[in-house]
């Protein structure tokens, strides 16, 4: 039969806890920055005119918000989806309590 886990061997049960002797401080290591790489990804043959791409990604960004938003309602789930779908909602509701 195992002890209660406060001597040699295995143990088992809640260990009384002790207040350690253990001190923290701030370090602050000086570390040498390099540049890193450049990765290529693709060539894009062209003028660059600047300020239109960031005119671009804004419009882009304005229609990705206003556009409407399409709730998958009319969708089955397999039986797996269903499964994980409730037990993500059990879980969301034992948390809230």
């Amino acid at each position: 039969m195992p002890g209660r886990g406060l001597g040699d061997g295995q143990g088992r049960g809640d260990r009384p806890e002790e207040k350690t002797d253990v001190s923290f401080h701030d370090s602050k290591v000086d570390a040498e920055l390099d540049r890193g790489k450049m990765i290529v990804v693709g060539n894009v043959r062209g003028p660059n005119k600047p300020g239109e791409a960031l005119e671009a990604v804004k419009e882009a960004m304005e229609s990705a918000n206003t556009s409407d938003e399409n709730p998958l309602t009319n969708v089955r789930l397999t039986r797996a989806q269903r499964e994980q779908a409730q037990q993500y909602f059990d879980a969301m509701r034992t948390e809230a309590e």
